[in-house]
């Protein structure tokens, strides 16, 4: 119980990463149904804030982020002195400092060595935001090049993704399915971005060499920790799920509580075991707190666009296709779309089946690894 409650004072100092994603489903849904209830037609228009980017790399990946974010943003075209710009960053001319080192496009496509370096308020959330616009970005070019494609059509696909009016625009054209099928279709990625943020620094925290010494020393049970952690990573877990839950209450209360509503519920669930187990995996590497967020895109990215949930099942190649049937994404996906289209419920059933397998296999090889670590630790 101890060690539950220390658990939960932790999750407040990491959980503002994971709210950020809360806020940006809640938003956009409200936008939306906002918008379709007004008979004109208002539009959506993503936030765009004043930046500066230094582009010290004379690459084609560099030229692209940076078209990428002056599609999206103010940038500045104007050569400054480093004082000028901590300058108009404190007096909010403009929020957000990107600079693009030399070499950064080739370590991107190589070993990922050369790392993007930002100046922001830490105290604004602009930044934070503009951070995961890069590395959503970023994530999905990786993610399409490892699925086949050129640089040039990684980053089509890429924006195309992440292209929030365009989505909203879609959505609000409407085809039958009604809302309920697009917040329950866009959940995987928001529901597994909260948990990994949320949950995985925790778990790195107690790994840290000192505070396992420190609890070794104190002869609080291994066994009692163990539980300790798995309970609070479950409950955290739940209680992301179902903040999304209420917001989906919120916007689609009618057609929740339906036959439809409580199979994408379900569904739902079944997909938190997957993200709770696949966490635990993560949590199982010695892994660097600040490179979480970083991870979770890359990995959260990666399942959803390959696993149907950005870009219809439809327009996914064969090859596509066939890589994303290994992730637990894709047969959520396919859950979804039989609910609406067929109602198989045979084949509802075989989709979830396969969810329910992807989280029994992590937790298996979750055991399995955490044991030989133990093991080789002793030796």
């Amino acid at each position: 119980m101890l060690l539950f409650k220390t658990y939960f004072k932790i999750l407040k100092k990491y959980w503002t990463s994971s709210l950020i994603y809360l806020i940006i489903f809640g938003g956009i849904f409200a936008v939306l149904i906002l918008s379709s209830e007004n008979t004109e037609d208002m539009g959506f228009k993503q936030s765009s804030y004043d930046i500066y980017i230094e582009n010290n790399d004379d690459s084609e990946l560099s030229t692209l982020l940076y078209g990428y974010l002056s599609d999206i943003h103010n940038v500045s075209s104007e050569t400054y002195l480093d004082e000028e710009l901590e300058e108009m960053l404190y007096f909010a001319d403009i929020v957000y400092i990107l600079r693009i080192p030399e070499g950064f496009g080739e370590s991107f496509l190589n070993d990922g060595n050369v790392r993007l370096h930002n100046l922001q308020d830490e105290s604004k959330m602009y930044g934070s935001y503009i951070d995961s616009q890069i590395e959503s970005y970023l994530s999905s070019v990786k993610s399409y090049m490892a699925a086949g494609y050129d640089l040039k059509a990684s980053d089509t696909l890429a924006r195309k993704g992440l292209d929030t009016e365009r989505i909203i625009s879609e959505l609000d054209k409407g085809d039958g399915k009604g809302f309920i099928y697009y917040i329950y279709l866009y959940l995987p990625y928001v529901l597994f971005s909260m948990i990994f943020c949320g949950t995985l620094p925790i778990m790195l925290s107690f790994r840290k060499k000192e505070i396992r010494d420190r609890m070794n020393a104190s002869g609080y049970p291994a066994v009692k920790r163990s539980i300790g952690i798995i309970f609070g990573n479950s409950a955290a877990s739940f209680l992301a799920w179902l903040l999304l839950s209420i917001i989906a209450l919120i916007f689609v209360s009618e057609d929740l509580f339906t036959e439809i509503g409580g199979l994408l519920i379900l569904n739902s669930l079944i997909f938190l075991l997957v993200c709770i187990s696949a966490t635990s995996f993560a949590g199982s590497f010695n892994l660097k707190l600040d490179g979480v967020q970083m991870i979770s895109n890359v990995v959260s990215l990666s399942m959803c666009f390959l696993g149907g949930v950005f870009v219809p099942m439809e327009l996914l190649s064969d090859g596509v296709k066939s890589v994303g049937r290994f992730l637990p994404t894709f047969w959520y996906v396919s859950a979804v779309n039989e609910v609406f289209n067929g109602k198989d419920y045979s084949l509802i059933t075989k989709y979830m089946g396969i969810e329910i397998t992807f989280a029994v296999f992590f937790i298996i090889i979750t055991f399995v690894y955490s044991k030989f670590s133990s093991e080789k630790r002793k030796v």
